[in-house]
């Protein structure tokens, strides 16, 4: 049996989650107070085209929890590769942030239907999570 999964170039909206989820991991191996990135780091990300795939994600996530002296990873401690990346005005969400039924339903799925987690996934608020959850008419109890 095949299974073809697109490159992570092809999927931009797993990279917040990815990168969310490895830095809190990362964060714990480490013990170090880190839970989070810059906008500009994660509009970077989106502006990658990521040749290694999630390896290769996870591998700048290690480093950058490593070289960050502050809570959020910035740009700075991504590493030379990223330096002269520019990110997208495009690409950034707006100050209200929108997102479609499919990444509120991977983030809960992803915490087991925790919304409090699912917003720290997603970097939005509790608050605005329930209120997509509404909108799209998603109910907890029957998270896959």
């Amino acid at each position: 049996m095949t299974i073809n999964v697109p490159p992570l170039r092809e999927r931009a909206a797993d990279i917040a989650l990815l990168a969310n989820y490895f830095v809190k991991r990362y964060a714990r191996q480490l013990d170090k107070p880190v839970d989070g990135f810059t906008e500009s780091a994660l509009a970077v990300f989106a502006n990658y085209s990521w040749p290694g795939n999630v390896r290769e994600l996870q591998n700048v996530i290690e480093r950058s929890v490593i070289m960050t002296q502050e809570r959020r990873v910035a740009v700075e401690d991504l590493g030379g590769q990223f330096a002269s990346i520019e990110p997208k005005p495009d690409t950034h969400r707006s100050k209200r942030q929108r997102f479609d039924r499919a990444e509120v339903m991977d983030a809960l799925r992803e915490t087991s239907g925790n919304v409090s987690k699912a917003a720290e996934l997603l970097a939005t608020h509790r608050r605005q999570l329930q209120r997509l959850m509404r909108r799209y008419g998603i109910d907890r109890a029957h998270i896959e």
